[in-house]
């Protein structure tokens, strides 16, 4: 089990949430604690389950976060629940 992962991420300061690599969130072992009903920047609305994290961005301290997964991407999208 991985207890810290280092990604690149983008700050997307109209996303509600945060967005994590689906691989990321398998490599944690982390197990859904959640589903919501999210809709993306194009207006598609799908279930999605929720994951609690700790999440540090540069030298901040870790936080806990419920972040939503997409696959097929590398990088994370730092939403404004991060930047708020």
């Amino acid at each position: 089990m991985t207890s810290e992962v280092t990604i690149r991420a983008l700050i997307d300061s109209s996303a509600d949430a945060t967005v994590l690599p689906r691989a990321i969130i398998d490599q944690l072992v982390a197990l859904p604690v959640d589903e919501w009903s999210v809709s993306s920047y194009d207006g598609v609305t799908e279930q999605k389950y929720i994951y609690a994290v700790n999440l540090a961005v540069l030298d901040l301290e870790p936080q806990p976060l419920k972040v939503i997964t997409v696959k097929g991407t590398r990088h994370a999208l730092v939403g404004r629940d991060i930047i708020h």
